[in-house]
């Protein structure tokens, strides 16, 4: 499960947080990344390698994004990838409406 605080937002640099829950993870050290992408799936950021450990079969994460560029208009997505023998596998994504909003709350 991956959160992030707004569905949608400018085009332009932001800063925000994304924060992720994954279960059904097998205990134990387990590796992950995030990829974030244009509505073209092309690679806008990913992040290094991270390791967390497992208990529960259930981990958290909190992850702040800083100074992302985004320059094109569209579905952004988000996507949390967990290490697996074969590879990474994709294992929950979250989307961002980029597009011209009101700067003024009170114009929606």
């Amino acid at each position: 499960m991956l959160f992030n605080p707004f569905l949608k937002a400018p085009p332009a640099p932001l800063t925000f947080v994304t924060y992720t829950t994954v279960a059904n993870v097998p205990n134990g050290i387990n590796n992950f990344k995030f990829r974030l992408t244009n509505p073209n799936n092309e690679k806008i950021h990913e992040t290094g390698l991270s390791a967390v450990e497992v208990k529960n079969n259930c981990f958290s994460n909190i992850l702040i994004w800083k100074n992302v560029h985004f320059k094109t208009k569209g579905e952004h997505t988000i996507t949390l990838y967990l290490s697996t023998e074969s590879g990474f596998e994709p294992a929950g994504s979250a989307v961002l409406f980029i597009d011209d909003i009101p700067l003024n709350p009170h114009d929606m």
